[in-house]
């Protein structure tokens, strides 16, 4: 069986496998959405929607009208990180890619290992929730590659490049629990890792 850690690598690299190919084969829609001239239609945020229960990954976009209201910034987490309310929900089910599938089936995979009924010597198994947890990390360490940075660019999205430091607003890159485990933007929290990797080296 593979640990873990393989376990979160091959995550994570199919994720952005998926990422990479959902964003070129839908990049004509994203041009048009980017084509509009007023602020209100810029875009601010994309989402990678995960439901590993579901067996159910996706791509949502954030127009600037959704995260502001009225010039002031809206900070419930409603509508700064919750993909359903925006109008750009989903957009990428539209478009044929063949690599869902894979990812797909391999986050149902791993979730369904999750078993917190049983112990081994004296020590619980991981539950569903853990390795949903695990998933929701490995995509948002796979939605802050610079890979994908340079093809939003490319495709007219103004989202800065994610190293060890912190990303200058208003774009923000969003996974988050739909069934709020962890009521929290997982890439803000491998963002902060990556911080504090950099501090303490």
């Amino acid at each position: 069986m593979r640990s873990l850690e393989e376990q979160y690598d091959d995550c994570k690299h199919t994720i952005r496998s998926y990422v990479v190919e959902a964003l070129n084969e839908s990049a004509e829609y994203i041009r048009k959405v980017t084509q509009g001239t007023e602020e209100t239609q810029t875009i601010t945020g994309i989402a990678l929607d995960i439901c590993p229960w579901h067996e159910d990954i996706g791509l949502s976009l954030r127009l600037h009208s959704e995260y502001y209201a009225l010039g002031e910034m809206r900070n419930d987490m409603a509508w700064r990180y919750n993909s359903a309310n925006w109008a750009h929900f989903g957009f990428t089910d539209n478009f044929e890619i063949p690599s869902l599938s894979g990812a797909n089936r391999l986050i149902a995979e791993i979730y369904e290992q999750g078993d917190g009924d049983s112990e081994d010597h004296g020590i619980v198994s991981p539950s569903p929730r853990d390795f949903a947890h695990l998933i929701f990390m490995a995509g948002a360490d796979a939605l802050l590659d610079t890979d994908i940075s340079t093809i939003l660019n490319n495709l007219g999205i103004d989202a800065p490049d994610v190293d060890e430091d912190f990303i200058p607003g208003p774009f923000d890159y969003i996974v988050t629990d739909p069934d709020g485990s962890l009521d929290a933007n997982y890439c803000d929290i491998i963002l902060a890792n990556r911080v504090m990797k950099r501090l303490l080296r």
